[in-house]
């Protein structure tokens, strides 16, 4: 069970790490694509897990670990587009939700005979449910929502497939590389370089301090959520984030009037509607809990 409450604190640590990118989102660096490069760029921290086991993979396990990486790379991008267009309880439900069932398609097609029993199963729809009720039906996020969920599942399931087939280090490094990978390879397009320079360029020093700031905690949550994926159950692990969006509304309705960029609509019927679904969330953890 241990794997259980690191990745909860995982979830809490990135939910943190969402409200402080949804604000630098707002206004100081509003270009998601530059956004997500630099993201990509500061994981070349990993390279000081070199001298602690990494290893040469053979060619399978290394193309796996790169698309991995570079699947991550495509669903931050549109989940950045996404963050910046709506309320940010809005996209993380919805792209937590579409994740977490492509995690689970995409495992029963390529970790082969990966299934959930029938309790697993309740737990995750629950949480799904929650996700998705949270907030109301928005057309303009949906296309963004759905591709950032899709690729953010195919990145974890092959994630969990990479530590399958190898150890925690060697996971976490050749995926990153194939995150790095995949940012530096669209600096051959001449609008992906423009759109970072012009990022850098407009971007306030405080901003880019902030920014520095907050991907070092996001890259602590994801240490935690590498861990607890390495030990976990994948599909599981991703329904389980369903509470990081309950964090995420906690300190959205916080910090509303204080963060230039965090809004929340607290009507009475929405209100309701988020309760509810917050509820299911928090049901299908504890369903999760007492079935280990």
């Amino acid at each position: 069970m241990t794997w259980l409450y690191i990745a909860l604190a995982a979830y809490l640590i990135t939910a943190v790490a969402f409200i402080l990118d949804k604000y630098l989102l707002h206004a100081p660096i509003p270009r998601p694509f530059a956004y997500s490069f630099w993201v990509a760029l500061l994981s070349s921290f990993v390279l000081i897990l070199i001298p602690f086991g990494v290893t040469i993979p053979s060619i399978k396990f290394l193309l796996v670990s790169l698309a991995s990486g570079a699947a991550f790379f495509i669903g931050l991008i549109f989940l950045y587009q996404a963050i910046r267009m709506s309320e940010i309880t809005i996209v993380a439900t919805k792209v937590g939700a579409i994740t977490a069932v492509a995690t689970y398609l995409f495992s029963i097609i390529i970790l082969r005979g990966y299934t959930l029993d029938k309790l697993h199963m309740v737990a995750l729809a629950l949480m799904v449910f929650g996700m998705l009720i949270l907030n109301r039906f928005k057309m303009k996020i949906l296309g963004l929502a759905i591709l950032s969920g899709l690729f953010g599942g195919l990145s974890f399931t092959l994630l969990k497939w990479a530590f399958n087939n190898s150890d925690l280090v060697n996971g976490i490094f050749w995926t990153r590389m194939g995150f790095i990978s995949a940012a530096l390879l669209s600096l051959l397009f001449v609008a992906a370089r423009k759109d970072i320079a012009l990022s850098f360029k407009h971007s306030t020093l405080s901003s880019k301090y902030l920014f520095l700031i907050n991907k070092l905690i996001a890259a602590g949550g994801f240490i935690l959520l590498y861990y607890a994926l390495y030990k976990g159950n994948a599909p599981l692990i991703n329904g389980l984030g369903g509470l990081q969006y309950v964090f995420i509304f906690i300190m959205a309705i916080l910090f509303r009037n204080k963060i230039p960029g965090i809004a929340e609509n607290l009507d009475d019927r929405s209100l309701v509607i988020k309760i509810i679904g917050l509820l299911c969330i928090v049901d299908g953890f504890i369903i999760l809990n007492l079935s280990l």
